[in-house]
């Protein structure tokens, strides 16, 4: 709609892209965690946005409703009876998860059930390779033995991303526990591709990733235009999350 050209890159070596300095680009979305300090002073006269949570303490961000996040999982879990639950992540580094994790508790404890969080130890730079994916997979086995060590035992847990839970879900398998009837799991993100093959399939929170890449598109585009006399205070938009419903009926 706006006639732009995009080049998709990923960094390496704390240096900007080759084939972002080739093009001359004129606006940037970033995405991840954090930028190297040496990147972001090579974009600093460049328009960007940050696309979700991150480190960087400046910048225009459109993110998910991470706090609404917490709170939608929380009521979820409550309003099946739960009374026992467990906020469980491998993946604490991640600047998103906190303040997910945060809301839930408090939410959780205000309306009377007891909160267990469930958390690595030394957290682990996911990027993606199968090696450092694998990794995770292990924590998250320990994560889920000690879960399941709590007594009395937790009923309900809430994951902040569907990679996670589909790695919990062997996990649980391998103990003989089965989701929907032992346990009773919300997930985060929706990301089809992870939950395609989990039955039955997990209550999780759609963040609206889709609307949040028009939005990024569209502070982008505002920022380009912007003339230097214009207001240029910092800009978060958070995109309102929803739940997507469990395939298990479950019966506290």
């Amino acid at each position: 709609a706006h006639g732009l050209n995009v080049v998709v890159s990923r960094p390496g070596d704390d240096q900007l892209p080759t084939s972002v300095k080739d093009v001359n680009a004129v606006g940037l979305i970033l995405m991840g965690c954090q930028a190297p300090p040496q990147m972001l002073r090579e974009i600093e006269d460049t328009p960007s946005i940050w696309f979700g949570s991150h480190h960087s303490p400046t910048g225009d961000t459109v993110i998910s409703g991470n706090y609404q996040v917490g709170q939608l999982a929380a009521k979820y879990l409550l309003d099946r009876g739960h009374k026992r639950i467990a906020f469980l992540s491998a993946m604490s580094h991640y600047p998103a998860y906190p303040a997910r994790a945060e809301t839930f508790s408090f939410v959780a404890a205000r309306g009377g059930a007891h909160v267990e969080t469930i958390l690595d130890e030394q957290p682990t730079h996911v990027v993606g390779d199968s090696e450092e994916m694998g990794e995770i997979a292990k924590v998250l086995d320990g994560l889920v033995e000690k879960m399941l060590a709590i007594k009395p035992r937790l009923t309900g847990v809430f994951v902040p991303n569907d990679m996670m839970t589909a790695m919990i879900y062997p996990a649980l398998h391998r103990r003989g526990v089965v989701v929907g009837k032992d346990i009773d799991i919300i997930s985060c993100n929706n990301e089809t591709s992870y939950l395609i093959g989990l039955y039955p399939r997990p209550a999780t929170i759609d963040i609206g990733a889709e609307v949040m890449g028009r939005q990024s598109i569209e502070q982008l585009v505002m920022r380009m235009n912007q003339s230097e006399d214009e207001d240029s205070r910092d800009v978060q938009v958070a995109v309102e999350p929803r739940v997507i419903e469990s395939e298990a009926a479950w019966s506290a």
